[in-house]
């Protein structure tokens, strides 16, 4: 794997797009201990049996039997205890593999779990989505030289979107539909799906929605507990790996598409989000 190759924090039936972690002492030897940074990753965790507790930065999350828990990248996190006939499957997915997925949909379906990252599954749905995990495992044990990134990413989108399907098919009419609060920040990403590539400042999506931007981002945190502006960030930088991953796009054309004032404030942009420049995370994944 060369210098600038994505990795995973993981160490079991890996490659640079997902780890597989199928019994216990797997998932002990990844997570327990130490807390450890989760930076580049996702994961899934569908608990078959028994009873683990997880520190999540300042949080602690119970999976028992039948929970679907997903945790998403950038946090800390430690097995805190669990009972002897603990067992689970934790699915660890490189978080650029959702880059290739069309920014409206999946950023819809990837806000709905990041609010429900916890929920109770029946064995049908279980066995649904670790059947879909057992499948992207014996894909990846074929060699393949050429479109492996579509293909991983394709068959990772369709576990994401089925992820998704079962946390939305838990929540009630009242859930989907929110709070007041909730329903503010469902316009605010409208506004940024809409407006992302020329618009970046809270202020503009403030003034769309009829507030202030001190009260914008009140609600933002409240509801998500990440500002606002991240979360604009987050769909510019998702939309410019798409651009670097799956077009032969210049830089300078990016930042016109993306409307930054030239290349290397768009360079540098990108670098603080990703930890690579636009042509080593190109080499990467294209």
């Amino acid at each position: 794997m060369g210098q600038n190759e994505p990795t995973l924090n993981g160490k079991y039936n890996k490659n640079k797009w997902f780890g597989i972690y199928r019994d216990r002492s797997e998932i002990l030897d990844f997570l327990g201990g130490e807390p450890m940074d989760i930076q580049d990753s996702g994961l899934v965790f569908i608990c078959n049996s028994g009873r683990v507790v997880i520190q999540i930065d300042n949080t602690r999350q119970i999976l028992e039997k039948n929970h679907l828990f997903v945790v998403f990248p950038r946090v800390s996190l430690n097995i805190e205890s669990c009972t002897d006939d603990f067992d689970a499957m934790l699915f660890e997915i490189n978080a650029n593999m959702v880059n290739y997925l069309n920014i409206g949909p999946s950023t819809r379906a990837y806000v709905q779990v990041v609010q429900n990252p916890l929920v109770v599954i029946d064995d049908e749905e279980r066995d649904m989505l670790l059947e879909a995990i057992d499948y992207i495992d014996r894909r990846s044990k074929r060699k393949m030289s050429y479109y492996s990134p579509q293909l991983y990413s394709n068959l990772i989108r369709s576990f994401c979107y089925e992820v998704a399907c079962v946390v939305r098919a838990k929540l009630s009419l009242e859930e989907v539909s929110g709070s007041r609060k909730n329903q503010i920040f469902q316009k605010f990403i409208r506004e940024v799906m809409e407006h992302y590539a020329t618009e970046h400042r809270v202020e503009f999506y403030a003034n769309r929605l009829g507030m202030s931007a001190k009260y914008l981002c009140m609600v933002v945190k409240e509801v998500t507990n990440i500002p606002p502006q991240n979360w604009i960030n987050d769909i510019i930088i998702r939309s410019a790996k798409v651009m670097l991953s799956t077009t032969d796009l210049s830089i300078n054309e990016i930042t016109q598409q993306l409307n930054f004032p030239n290349p290397s404030f768009f360079c540098q942009y990108f670098k603080r989000s990703v930890g690579q420049t636009p042509l080593k995370y190109r080499k990467c994944y294209k």
